[in-house]
């Protein structure tokens, strides 16, 4: 069977650099994860951006990256503070690549369009240009709102836990026949991927529990354990069949597992442990539970709206004064996006 490429275009002014380069790493674990637990799909990511696939040449800028990217079937846009610059046909080089991709969605189905706005707070505009900017951009975007479902996110650090599901489910169409439904679970070819999975979960969590008993707290030791929830995650879609065993096991890096799938695979019948996970005594996993149930307040249909939001509220109950952490902060915004997906709450 010949493989299959898939074709991800990142389209964005410069105030976004940070999500361009985490938007690549995660087509690189998702690439990973594909080769692990379905070689026979012989599916591949591949980014497509100027800084990598485009070389020097005489005409409009703009038209020259047009050109030389190709086509592609994914188009992703990001924007914070910054519209760009004119690119002769268009406010902006972004603005130009979006016209271009819905043209060409309209006319042929593809390619899929996915557009993402951060809502991390900025200084104000130090200048009439910068202020231009803003005008520009909230322009845009509600131009751009009438053609399509935009999506936010709150800070930089949080987009490719916002934008990792939904290229799960594109892939997923893709590498199934017909069109299932967001956050099916993954049917298991063969028992022995289960069990690769499976062991190379445990190798995960075991290495979580040595970290965090051997090293002293700190960000040094938070980046470690970080590397290893991004590393679980990466398998999360085949390792769902795992949490019954997972959820209830005795060891806080297994636990951990079951939290990091249920970041990328909200299942509905565990919301109320994800609630649970708030006695936990590590920070990091109450941390990461506020993930999941951020991402859960995202997806899930909102009959399942007031478990969350009554989880989610004793969770921030129980939290206290303690509103200058992390974990205050992810499940505000767990509360704040289940009200925006869930406004009859």
């Amino acid at each position: 069977m010949a493989g299959r490429t898939i074709r991800v275009f990142i389209a964005s002014p410069s105030d976004v650099a940070a999500e361009r380069d985490a938007l690549a790493k995660l087509v690189a674990e998702l690439n990973l994860t594909i080769a692990i637990v379905a070689p026979e799909k012989q599916i591949f990511l591949e980014i497509a951006r100027w800084e990598t696939d485009v070389f020097p040449s005489a005409g409009r800028p703009q038209a020259v990256i047009t050109e030389q990217i190709g086509e592609y079937d994914i188009f992703v846009g990001i924007m914070w503070t910054r519209f760009g610059t004119p690119s002769g046909v268009a406010g902006s080089g972004t603005e130009e690549e979006f016209n271009l991709a819905y043209e060409s969605w309209m006319k042929r189905g593809r390619p899929q369009i996915m557009f993402y706005f951060c809502q991390a707070s900025a200084p104000p505009p130090g200048s009439s240009a910068a202020a231009e900017q803003l005008l520009r951009l909230v322009k845009f975007r509600q131009e751009l709102s009438e053609k399509a479902l935009v999506w936010e996110y709150t800070n930089h650090d949080e987009f490719s836990d916002v934008v990792r599901p939904h290229l799960l489910q594109v892939l997923k169409r893709a590498m199934a026949v017909g069109k299932p439904a967001p956050y099916d679970v993954p049917t298991i070819g063969h028992q022995t991927d289960l069990s690769f999975v499976q062991s190379a979960m445990e190798h995960l969590a075991a290495e979580y529990n040595r970290i965090r008993e051997s090293m002293p707290s700190g960000d040094v030791r938070t980046r470690q354990m970080e590397n290893i929830v991004t590393r679980m995650r990466t398998m999360a879609l085949t390792a769902v069949p795992l949490l019954p065993t997972f959820s209830t096991s005795e060891s806080p890096g297994v636990r951990l597992a079951a939290i990091a799938i249920l970041q990328v695979t909200p299942q509905q019948e565990y919301i109320e442990w994800l609630g649970s996970r708030r006695s936990e005594l590590q920070p990091f996993m109450v941390y990461h539970t506020g993930v999941a149930l951020l991402t859960s307040a995202r997806a899930l249909d909102c009959i399942y709206g007031k478990r969350l939001e009554s989880e989610i509220r004793e969770s921030l109950r129980q939290l206290g004064d303690k509103r200058n952490t992390d974990r205050y902060r992810v499940l505000m915004n767990a509360l704040e996006e289940l009200r925006a997906h869930c406004p009859d709450l």
